[in-house]
């Protein structure tokens, strides 16, 4: 038999101790018996562990829990719950809301987007071809 088999769903509530073997379907009744002598095989004796195992185990965790690198890291790292409170004033609360609404309208409203009709023309203007002044030609000589 394969390790990978899976049993029909009647078949495991029989294993379950849902059902009896009387309860099943004749055609799954093999399968059913087959089921319950694998189970009988199986070893169901209690374990347990020494525990001297069980001290050198929780040595070990605690002595990486009391790591100081690992503390610091896991203080980096760890999620924090904090509570902040606040006490202001109503009228602190409204006072900031309207300068927020002012500035913003000033910055919305104060600049044009076009220039008014009969207002003045840019003018582009273009650079110097040489940043020097020109030196008289009588010098040069």
């Amino acid at each position: 038999m394969s390790m990978s088999k899976t049993y029909h769903p009647l078949v495991k509530g029989l294993l379950d101790g849902e059902r009896s073997l009387a309860d099943l379907p004749p055609e799954l009744r093999a399968e059913a018996e087959e089921a319950e002598r694998l189970l009988g095989a199986v070893d169901r004796t209690p374990v347990s562990l020494s525990p001297a195992l069980d001290a050198r185990v929780m040595a070990a965790v605690r002595r990486r829990a009391a790591s100081p690198v690992r503390r610091a890291w896991r203080r980096l790292v760890e999620p924090r719950e904090f509570e902040l409170r606040l006490r202001i004033r109503p009228w602190i609360a409204w006072g900031g809301a309207l300068a927020v609404a002012a500035a913003t309208a000033l910055v919305v409203l104060g600049r044009p987007s076009v220039i008014p009709a009969g207002g003045p023309t840019p003018v582009r203007r273009t650079a110097a071809r040489s940043v020097r002044p020109r030196a008289p030609v009588s010098e040069l000589k």
